[in-house]
């Protein structure tokens, strides 16, 4: 049960003024994740803040403990099912703060997470976006370690959030609302890339306007529902984002984007990879290959899966899966088995 009492845990600032930080938090069925979230949200050590949590349709029985923990500091929106970005636009129509937190409902931050970025944003007002971050959790809340990303400190220009993978959960940004309001929100369009097309199209607001900070603040879930499992719905996603950014920077060059199609069609072939589908993950490294054979053989993740992937195709399955713990973590092994089963 959603605890009512949470609300007043760690010490409201004045509700007649506007909160400094409005965190959002979209929800579809969360079942048992959403409390840990709402727990670390209540856990924070900066505590100007406001919760908006966006319902999108749920029907496991969140939408009645939600309403019942409802008060001062926590607003629920009520929605039919229309995605994460439309149920991330209702928050941001209600949201006072002048920052907005954005925080998935399987997945949870450190208590320091908002006092971190709002000291940095406060600190650097030319700054409207900054990320931090994360480490892999499984379904009971144990650390798994860090996810495939390049742990990236500082400034980062929309080249580089373009052909690098910074980050891998909505949950890691915190955002200068101004910005987020100036370039119209998220994309409803894109229910997958919508974070990534937000940060880009932020990014193209001025030079150096995001930043990343180097220090784990937040815990990324991996368990059976989650949306990021699914390596289909996402190639619909990118080929939309792909012409979007044509359209909002027609001077990018086609040899970027392409590199950038590679990046992404080889994490297509991780997530096939982690669903046993293992000629669907080779299928998707050639065309991976194909698309920039340059960027894919300089990406060393590309070519960890390509063995990874052949192996699981070409050997049998015990000798592979011997192979497989004695270069992966068997935690991370054991997490990521339990995500497809359930």
């Amino acid at each position: 049960m959603i605890r009512a009492n949470l609300l007043l845990a760690s010490g409201a600032e004045d509700p007649a003024l506007p909160p400094l930080v409005s965190i959002l938090i979209p929800t579809f069925d969360p079942g048992c994740f959403l409390q840990p979230a709402l727990d670390s949200v209540f856990s924070q050590t900066f505590s100007d803040f406001e919760l908006i949590v966006v319902d999108d349709g749920s029907s496991d029985g969140s939408v009645e403990r939600l309403r019942r923990a409802a008060g001062s500091r926590l607003t629920l929106i009520e929605q039919s099912h229309r995605g994460a970005p439309a149920a991330l636009n209702a928050g941001l129509s209600r949201a006072r703060g002048r920052y907005i937190a954005l925080l998935d409902h399987d997945d949870m931050w450190k208590p320091e997470k908002l006092h971190r970025h709002v000291d940095l944003h406060e600190k650097c007002h030319e700054i409207d976006a900054t990320f931090s971050w994360s480490s892999l959790i499984d379904a009971s809340g144990r650390d798994l370690g860090p996810p495939h990303v390049l742990p990236w400190a500082g400034a980062i220009s929309f080249l580089e959030i373009l052909l690098n993978p910074v980050f891998t959960t909505t949950s890691a940004w915190v955002l200068r609302a101004s910005a987020v309001r100036a370039v119209s929100g998220f994309d409803p369009e894109l229910p997958y890339y919508y974070d990534l097309d937000l940060i880009l199209r932020i990014a193209l607001l001025r030079p150096g306007n995001v930043a990343g900070l180097p220090e784990v603040l937040n815990h990324y879930r991996i368990h059976p529902r989650q949306m990021s499992l699914a390596w289909r719905p996402w190639i619909k996603d990118l080929n939309l984002l792909i012409e979007k950014l044509r359209q909002l920077c027609p001077e990018i060059d086609a040899a970027v984007l392409k590199r950038f199609e590679c990046l992404k069609t080889s994490y297509f072939a991780f997530l096939a990879y982690r669903r046993q589908e293992y000629a669907s993950s080779c299928l998707l490294l050639l065309k991976a290959l194909r698309t920039s054979p340059l960027t894919f053989l300089s990406y060393p993740f590309a070519r960890r899966v390509a063995q990874a992937s052949i192996s699981g195709l070409l050997l049998p399955e015990a000798l592979h899966r011997a192979l497989e713990r004695a270069v992966r973590s068997p935690r991370l092994q054991e997490a990521e088995r339990a995500s497809l089963t359930g």
